[in-house]
């Protein structure tokens, strides 16, 4: 069963992986620290604390995470056999890490800078492109123990861009720098080719030659061990088209949860702060009596600022406060309102957005999805762990497709997939899952589960590797060796070719290739990634940028054939228009350099923000 631990692991922390593999740094290496008045703390990073009871609470959650995907009670102790509370507190520590720097920089992200990257995020809108209310909380209970834990999350990762925008390269790079890989990128040549055809190169081979090289190339000719499996696969979907849902539940559902559908009243509009009443009276007075373009003018001579605020709501501020500005019309400036303890404001509507209720009808689809997923998920869920229930309890391979094809009732045939090549298995899952290979044919594996499915296989066949006896192959053999020995005389022509023509011109080339009938080929404008699809392999093209202009060079086709190419022309950047690429170039240097610099700083933060780990007082409430 600790596979589906380790799968669950895998999936649930993967980013948080990654990123200690691109900041690494090394934890757990303190020693037990516990002096008076850090004896409820697990971590103290630069001025920034992490109590034990926010680790305990991300702890446990973690735990609920997988016993809920798993349908299986992870214990305490297995869950640390897995180092789940280091991995955890890695990534705490790192998040206290980028606030205390970021705090002793000046980069500081308030409220509302909070809120609208919220309410931009795909994540929480619905098909209409709005924000919902009920996507955002059921994100938030599904993955994270708070909306507080979710905020500080988004926090922390608009801290992470800010600190690494503002140490960014940008458009600073050394222009010289720039040109001399764009001079180096952008060189194209011209070239003529001919390729020697092998059909008229003869070799006489006998059978000595062949059983010899049969014999020293015996491996060329093993047949690699076969493994085969049977695996089930039911996945996710399968549920998903047994539920049915009618009309009546999913206008309950909408009766009862029709805020989620609802877009409350709100207001755009422009406001002024004074510090006094008399001077917001004075302010007010002059808004009234001057079109916006004169009040504005007014504004910057007399020194005070027009601020806006976009869709603001009723809860924005106090009951009194909101109901004065929303029973303003269209253009209508407000007179002073004072706000306890942030002075007095005029207010003026700029824009009136009613309260709007998206009907039943529009909203119909949205809820049938939603509610048939959830469904079908709890379903799925329980079909988890009933067949994890059925392995613990020894049931067979067969057995468990059966059972599958009944609670579905569908077809086994439609589950059930057959002496299928074990390692085209693995590629289908590409490393979604992670599970120990099968060794022997009736074994079988645990459970294994990607993001929405589940598969079980056991070996059901193996054909050991072995190596294909000479005298059954013995086609095969004269036909390696046939092409072998060509190659090997074209390569001793075309030799003697380049010393024939070296230190010769263009017209000695053509001369040479019309003299023995070769075709001569001609393929323009290649760059160094051989852009154009010339049927000439990236090592040759690599060849004719070195060789220069006026040289030869031996060359291959993709279809290993083999001929000498004459470099007729070198075009340079220069000669060219190409601003674009020029610009790619640019981006492309900029961007490396930046990653480089990103990963540089972030260990920087690292080196730089002391630590200490209260190894003991973590122990303690893991027992």
């Amino acid at each position: 069963m600790l596979d589906i631990i380790r799968n669950l692991v895998s999936s649930i922390f993967g980013k948080v992986l990654l990123a200690l593999m691109v900041l690494s740094f090394a934890l757990w290496g303190v020693g037990d620290i516990l002096t008076s008045g850090n004896s409820r703390l697990a971590a103290k990073v630069g001025d920034e604390k992490i109590s034990l009871e926010d680790f305990y609470i991300n702890f446990q959650q973690t735990l609920r995470d997988i016993s809920n995907s798993s349908g299986m009670n992870i214990s305490m102790q297995q869950a640390k056999d897995q180092q789940l509370d280091k991995i955890m507190l890695n990534e705490m520590i790192y998040q206290k890490m980028i606030s205390d720097f970021a705090k002793k920089q000046g980069v500081i992200i308030n409220d509302e800078v909070l809120k609208d990257y919220v309410m931009t995020m795909d994540e929480f809108k619905n098909n209409a492109g709005q924000f919902n209310d009920l996507l955002y909380k059921n994100y938030i209970q599904n993955n994270f123990i708070s909306e507080s834990a979710f905020l500080d999350e988004m926090e922390s990762i608009l801290l992470r861009n800010l600190l690494f925008e503002n140490f960014s390269i940008n458009n600073s790079i050394n222009e010289k720098l720039i040109t001399l890989l764009y001079n180096h990128e952008g060189k194209k040549i011209d070239i003529e080719y001919f390729i020697i055809d092998d059909t008229k190169i003869t070799v006489s081979i006998n059978e000595g030659e062949l059983r010899e090289y049969y014999d020293n190339n015996k491996e060329k000719y093993r047949v690699p061990k076969k493994e085969y499996v049977n695996y089930l696969n039911v996945g996710f979907e399968k549920f998903r088209e047994l539920v049915e849902i009618d009309n009546n539940e999913l206008e309950s559902f909408y009766d009862s949860n029709i805020q989620n559908y609802t877009t409350i009243e709100s207001r755009n509009v422009e406001f002024v702060r004074a510090a006094t009443e008399e001077k917001a009276f004075e302010i007010a007075q002059k808004w009234k009596s001057n079109d916006n373009e004169v009040f504005k003018d007014l504004a910057i001579t007399e020194d005070f600022e027009i601020f806006e605020i976009n869709e603001l709501g009723r809860d924005r501020f106090s009951e009194d406060v909101s109901n004065k500005i929303f029973n303003l019309d269209l253009d209508n400036i407000s007179d002073p309102i004072q706000i306890a303890d942030a002075g007095f404001y005029i207010f003026k509507i700029t824009s009136v957005s009613e309260e709007t209720i998206i009907s039943f009808e529009d909203a119909k689809h949205e809820i049938e999805e939603e509610l048939s997923n959830q469904i079908a998920y709890e379903l799925y869920d329980e079909y988890i762990n009933e067949i994890d229930m059925q392995l613990i309890n020894g049931a067979a391979f067969d057995e468990i497709a059966k059972q599958s094809s009944e609670i579905l009732n569908m077809n086994i045939d439609d589950l059930l997939f057959q002496n299928v090549e074990y390692s085209d298995f693995k590629d289908m899952l590409n490393n979604n899952a992670a599970f120990e290979s099968l060794k022997a044919v009736g074994e079988m594996s645990d459970l294994i589960l990607t993001d929405t499915s589940m598969y079980i296989h056991e070996m059901s066949s193996i054909e050991n590797s072995y190596i294909k006896e000479f005298e059954n192959i013995n086609k095969e053999v004269t036909d390696d060796l046939t092409s072998e020995k060509k190659e090997q005389d074209i390569e001793k022509i075309l030799n003697r070719v380049l010393v024939e023509l070296q230190f010769t011109d263009y017209e000695s080339f053509k001369n040479y290739t019309i003299s023995k009938n070769h075709n001569l080929n001609k393929a323009t404008n290649i760059d160094r990634n051989n852009g154009n699809d010339t049927d000439l392999t990236t090592e040759s093209i690599s060849e004719l940028f070195n060789v220069g202009l006026n040289n030869l060079s031996i060359v291959r086709t993709n279809d290993n054939q083999l001929g000498v190419a004459f470099v007729k022309n070198i075009s340079e950047p220069k000669d060219r228009i190409s601003s674009k690429f020029f610009e790619e170039v640019k981006e492309n240097v900029i961007q490396n350099y930046n990653n480089s610099l990103n990963s540089a700083i972030g260990n920087k933060i690292i080196d730089n923000t002391p630590y200490e780990i209260f190894t003991q007082n973590i122990e303690n409430i893991l027992m």
